[in-house]
């Protein structure tokens, strides 16, 4: 009898094993943004391995994405990315500036890489893997509030919570572009299995970021609800903006005692708001128009500022951080980053199926960044590590779906 040989594997089923691999580490970094720097690394260099390695086999689709990131949004990232280099050589520690450019590289593979939900089939994983990610951070945060004798945190010492995050600013801004996507969901998708399973979702990591007493949640949250309502021009987000302003209002809630206080000038966490703000207007006129050079902001407040303020690392607002680190350049970058994804993805939300759930994530990409930008008026949420990763993966997601979904194979 002739022996029987081992089948090998054709050229397509390698090339199909390369995309679910890629799809898989994907899925691990997403789930990783909210709890763990490492994972999100390891999952994302495996991805970009294997969708290299896919694209070195099929360069006709992979080259898309490249192919659409010389369109305005490319063009507005390279200006950010050439910003931070010059103003990095220009400024007043160099070494430290030049820091930054390893991590915005990070944030534009995590993009790159989200774009694959333009896959069939390839949305609910990525949108699975962030709920699990998330919904970890979110019972930490819980369970960290109620047995807070098991933890040293030092937001416990004021009663606030930080889930695995370094401090509560930094889980705050990685839950709230991520409830905002949840939201819209919740709100906009058709299958009631998809919408229910949402709605719970978001009661869990809104009852989590209730336990923070970050008082821009409600802020972003709101802004987030409200650009929603302008572009759906539908009852829902402007019922759940009610609601969540009723509930931060709300006399007998001890937890809102904060959220009372947001335009309140007497309150001392508002008042060195101000006192920080008037030395980073001095620190932009000083190093005008080219900055200091990213994370060098604290270096010189604490040469400016009175003895009795406290030290500051950063301005409490993403865009007088920008203004006074990278100058004119590295802000006005910034700002066309947000005209060319909102102009991209607004305009490419009439091409996808009302109510699906496609047409919902597109949605709630653009709810998240709003949500996060607003939240960057009040916190510098774009310095950190995972915060901005969260923003850009789900810019990436709606990005891809704007563009259009690849049509099924063989067709």
């Amino acid at each position: 009898m002739p022996e029987l040989s081992e089948p090998v594997p054709s050229p397509r089923q390698r090339q199909d094993v390369l995309d679910l691999a890629g799809g898989a580490f994907l899925c691990l970094a997403l789930a990783g943004l909210f709890f763990s720097m490492a994972l999100v690394n390891v999952g994302m260099w495996a991805a970009v391995l294997c969708v290299a390695a896919h694209g070195l086999r099929r360069p006709a689709i992979q080259a898309r994405p490249a192919r659409e990131l010389l369109g305005p949004l490319g063009l507005a990232l390279a200006a950010y990315i050439a910003a931070l280099a010059l103003t990095a050589a220009l400024g007043i520690r160099p070494a430290e500036s030049l820091r930054e450019l390893p991590k915005t590289a990070v944030f534009l593979l995590l993009f790159l890489t989200a774009h694959r939900v333009r896959r069939r089939g390839a949305l609910k994983p990525l949108l699975v893997a962030m709920a699990l990610g998330s919904t970890y951070a979110a019972g930490f945060a819980i369970y960290e509030h109620f047995h807070p004798g098991e933890w040293k945190h030092q937001a416990l010492a004021t009663g606030r919570v930080a889930g695995p995050a370094s401090d509560t600013i930094d889980f705050s801004a990685r839950l709230t572009p991520a409830l905002a996507v949840g939201s819209s969901i919740a709100l906009f998708a058709r299958e009631p299995a998809v919408a229910a399973t949402a709605t719970g979702w978001c009661a869990l990591v809104a009852l989590a970021l209730a336990f923070t007493q970050t008082r821009a949640n409600l802020a972003a949250l709101v802004a987030g609800l409200a650009a929603t309502a302008l572009l759906t021009r539908r009852a829902p987000p402007v019922v759940l903006l009610l609601v969540l302003v009723a509930l931060a209002l709300w006399p007998n809630a001890p937890i809102a005692t904060r959220y009372r206080t947001i335009a309140s000038t007497q309150d001392p966490s508002n008042q060195y708001r101000f006192d920080v703000l008037r030395v980073a207007a001095t620190i932009a006129a000083r190093h005008f128009p080219w900055g200091t050079g990213r994370g060098n902001f604290g270096v010189v407040h604490d040469g400016l500022k009175s003895p009795d303020q406290p030290s500051k690392l950063s301005a409490h607002n993403n865009y007088v951080d920008l203004l006074c680190e990278t100058g004119v350049l590295g802000l006005a970058a910034f700002l066309a980053i947000h005209a060319a994804f909102l102009g991209r993805t607004v305009c490419g939300l009439g091409a996808l199926a009302a109510g699906s759930l496609e047409h919902a994530a597109a949605l709630g990409s653009i709810q998240a960044f709003v949500t996060f930008m607003a939240f960057g008026l009040f916190h510098s949420n774009w310095t950190y590590a995972l915060p901005p990763a969260v923003l850009m993966s789900l810019m990436g997601i709606g990005w891809g779906l704007a563009s259009g979904l690849e049509p099924e194979r063989g067709a």
